[in-house]
């Protein structure tokens, strides 16, 4: 009985053993910003949204908030968890930044192991091309999908961030896709011109939410307000994510 137990216990030891010489290896951070409004007055408010901070492991330096017209370093990281929100304004920098609420570029900038390392850059209102018009005073400009750690897909790539304009800021905390959306209705016609009846494919691209076909060939899909001009449509067979991505 004795050895029975020694065994157990080395083999035991063997397993934790590997476990720590080789640890599971952790996503690198993702910082962006989440989303940004402005008051009548022009000053501006920032929420960054982060990912798979995890505090040793993943050791964000620093992080800068760069507009057309200059470059500014946050003095105080917040990270209140692996995932989350932080919220920024010009009395969270170490020098004032000027970001034209008529239109401009915003572009998050941080530093990973001293390595440099930048998100998908926000453009807006006037400056040139810009995917969405400047928000009014009461409106925001949110992020969806990827800050989002409630829907399906926050483990997506920073390429599949949607920016859209916001009805209803949520300022300080997670977004979610109400006042960000319109419905978008239409039929689906295959290669032949015939509607796409009993089609058991979803269909999903940039801007809009995942969709299938009604059994008439028609359809209704939510869509975000942004400028979106839709050049292709990737399709696959309902239910079976084993199957490639193919587009038309």
């Amino acid at each position: 009985m004795k050895k029975i137990q020694v065994i157990i216990f080395f083999l035991a030891c063997i397993v934790i053993t590997n476990a720590n010489a080789n640890p599971i290896p952790v996503p690198p951070p993702m910082i962006g910003v989440s989303e940004i409004g402005f008051d009548s007055g022009g000053k501006w408010l920032i929420e960054l949204g982060y990912m798979n901070i995890y505090d040793s492991y993943n050791d964000v330096d620093s992080i800068f908030i760069c507009s057309s017209t200059g470059r500014a370093k946050i003095k105080n990281l917040n990270f209140t968890n692996y995932a989350g929100v932080m919220m920024v304004s010009n009395d969270s920098l170490l020098t004032n930044l000027d970001i034209n609420p008529a239109g401009d570029s915003i572009q998050i900038e941080y530093y990973y192991f001293n390595e440099k390392q930048v998100y998908v850059p926000l453009v807006f209102g006037n400056y040139r091309n810009a995917t969405l018009r400047c928000p009014k005073t009461e409106q925001s400009i949110a992020s969806y999908f990827v800050f989002d750690s409630k829907n399906t897909h926050n483990f997506s790539s920073k390429s599949s961030n949607v920016y859209s304009i916001d009805k209803s800021p949520t300022f300080g905390i997670e977004n979610d896709s109400t006042g960000m959306c319109g419905t978008l209705n239409g039929k689906i016609y295959d290669l032949d011109g015939q509607l796409l009846t009993n089609s058991f494919y979803n269909f999903s691209t940039h801007g809009l939410f995942n969709f299938q076909p009604f059994s008439d060939g028609s359809y209704s899909v939510r869509a975000f307000s942004l400028k979106n001009k839709i050049s292709q449509i990737y399709y696959s067979k309902a239910y079976n994510i084993s199957l490639p991505y193919e587009s038309f």
